[in-house]
């Protein structure tokens, strides 16, 4: 049987304390021994590109592990701010993968833009 999957939802804006918070999460998972894990980034809105660092750790960890994180469903503008740091080659960027998930939601909205 395949191990599971831990899928995690994310959504909107990816800020420094959301990405500290998506750490915590997958931290969590590892120490529950899941170390297969997806990130949902089909609504992501935007992704500031310093907590790209923070999340190729995490990567490398789940990695040391036997495991993986995958990235799906991120729009050309999210690939674009990988691409922007190289941090691309650092993570598996492709389809979602078979098997069991247990989703975890993650996610704030974006800040309205402020009017005229």
């Amino acid at each position: 049987m395949e191990p599971s999957v831990s899928m995690i939802e994310v959504s909107g804006e990816i800020d420094r304390r959301l990405m500290l918070e998506l750490c915590a999460l997958i931290a969590s998972l590892i120490d529950e021994n899941r170390a297969r894990v997806v990130l949902d980034f089909s609504r992501v809105e935007h992704l500031h590109y310093q907590g790209i660092a923070l999340l190729a750790e995490r990567a490398r960890k789940l990695r040391s592990l036997g495991g993986d994180l995958r990235i799906v469903g991120a729009s050309p503008y999210i690939l674009d701010i990988f691409r922007a740091v190289d941090a691309e080659r650092s993570f598996q960027i492709r389809g979602p993968l078979g098997g069991e998930a247990v989703a975890y939601p993650l996610g704030r909205a974006a800040s309205p833009a402020p009017g005229p």
